[in-house]
């Protein structure tokens, strides 16, 4: 599947529910002084969007790629698929946990509904809010961890046009984990917090970033094969 066809799909599903609704969806709260103000929405579109996102992000068709080792995968590309990936898990995320609350929200009222505005607060809101959030983190990481593990590329890396790979050569362990935790810093932070990458062996692929080399992984640029 072309990558810029991939791109397109992503958006439409990203963005669809929300230019439906005519509104965000998600959930918030906002309080002055005292009073506070809990809302949260989503919908059905949202929700099957959702559904169809990830079975798109893991399932569409990938073409055949050919590892590019003269030279690392720039920054450029590796920044623009961490938003991409970021993006597409966030959205799935703020579904899952906004669905959650509505579903907390329904146990107290007696009705489900799609959305809520409500001014007094209970006891369990703190524990329903810490809950939803807890599950949008979790949501991101296993995102990201499913194409680590199975050394398959992301959305993101695909449009991007590099992918992630064990480095047999590392004196480190592979710890696709800590790459998740690691490599944000270092894409939020570029190019401040990296601006030198660290030299490989000729056999790798050229050159590798502080947090490839702490977790046994390298980014190498791509080539589509032709169909």
């Amino acid at each position: 599947m072309h990558p810029g066809l991939v791109m397109t799909v992503l958006i439409l599903l990203m963005s669809l529910p929300a230019l439906l609704a005519g509104e965000t969806l998600g959930f918030s709260s906002s309080c002055s002084g005292s009073e506070c103000l809990y809302s949260a929405r989503t919908s059905v579109i949202a929700v099957l969007c959702s559904l169809s996102l990830i079975c798109f992000v893991f399932l569409f068709p990938r073409k055949s790629i050919t590892e590019l080792t003269d030279k690392p995968a720039f920054m450029a590309q590796r920044t623009g698929a961490f938003f991409i990936d970021l993006l597409c898990a966030s959205t799935i995320a703020v579904t899952i946990s906004t669905l959650l609350i509505l579903t907390i929200e329904a146990g107290h009222s007696g009705t489900f509904q799609w959305h809520f505005t409500r001014e007094p607060g209970r006891p369990s809101d703190g524990l329903t809010a810490a809950i939803a959030v807890i599950s949008g983190y979790l949501t991101l990481f296993v995102y990201n961890y499913v194409f680590g593990k199975a050394s398959r590329q992301t959305p993101g890396q695909y449009i991007a046009g590099y992918a992630v790979r064990e480095n047999p050569n590392s004196a480190y362990k592979t710890r696709h984990a800590l790459r998740l935790l690691l490599w944000p810093i270092g894409a939020l932070g570029w190019p401040f917090s990296l601006t030198t990458p660290i030299e490989q062996n000729q056999s790798d692929a050229g050159k590798e970033q502080w947090w490839d080399r702490q977790t046994g992984t390298y980014a190498v640029r791509v080539s589509f094969l032709p169909d």
